[in-house]
């Protein structure tokens, strides 16, 4: 799938763009499309931009969908969702860390401060998921929620490093003691090495994708009723 930043301006938008140049990616992003009727909204900022990107680089296909990188960030973007509607997107994926907070907490929150919606549905075989509707005068769009990270206790919040840190963990033999902040952790391995990273990750998409399983199942249901 290819991306259309909403402001390619952005700062998070400039760094996709630079690390996509660095993979020889360029094709990845789309910067003369016109406006798509499906939204991504990463609602943290760096790695969150990059992963996804590559996450849905390796899923293939010709659909291009448009991303944002919200204002209000973390559990605040669920203030703003039903304004997307008013550009008559009709699906809307909603990317967060977990942070500090239980998931149940965040599906709470959600389902109190995003206007307008309604059959909220928290995915059977993991909590990270849920799908919704959004209803804001006329418009109608579906909802897709992921929640970022894994169930590793030793590390004291859970973001979308999780993911990185143990896929490091299996492409590189890497000995990373999964403990602490996994942003700190993250941060610690040097912008050349997290390059080769996600060089490995393009080359190992079966294994890539088996560290991200919630991130999985929403895309592959933004692709329903989309071309291949």
């Amino acid at each position: 799938m290819k991306i259309r930043p909403r402001d390619p301006t952005h700062r998070l938008s400039i760094d996709i763009t630079s690390l996509l140049r660095k993979l020889n990616l360029r094709e990845t992003i789309n910067l003369t499309s016109p406006k798509q009727d499906t939204l991504i909204v990463i609602a943290n900022g760096t790695p969150d931009n990059e992963a996804i990107t590559l996450l849905l680089h390796l899923h293939n296909g010709k659909h291009t969908v448009d991303i944002a990188f919200p204002k209000y960030k973390h559990i605040k973007a669920a203030q703003i969702l039903h304004e997307y509607l008013k550009e008559n997107y009709t699906k809307i994926l909603l990317i967060l860390d977990q942070e500090e907070w239980q998931i149940d907490k965040i599906h709470e929150h959600l389902k109190k401060n995003i206007i307008g919606i309604k059959n909220y549905k928290i995915d059977k075989n993991t909590k990270r998921l849920a799908t919704a509707e959004i209803e804001h005068g006329t418009k109608q769009a579906k909802l897709i929620i992921v929640i970022n990270g894994l169930d590793i206790e030793s590390l004291k919040k859970h973001t979308i490093e999780d993911h990185l840190l143990t896929l490091t963990k299996e492409l590189l033999q890497e000995n990373i003691k999964l403990t602490g902040n996994p942003k700190q952790l993250w941060q610690q391995i040097n912008k050349n090495k997290r390059l080769k990273i996600y060089n490995e990750m393009l080359k190992h998409k079966n294994i890539t994708l088996k560290h991200f399983k919630q991130h999985n199942k929403a895309i592959a249901l933004i692709k329903q009723n989309n071309p291949k």
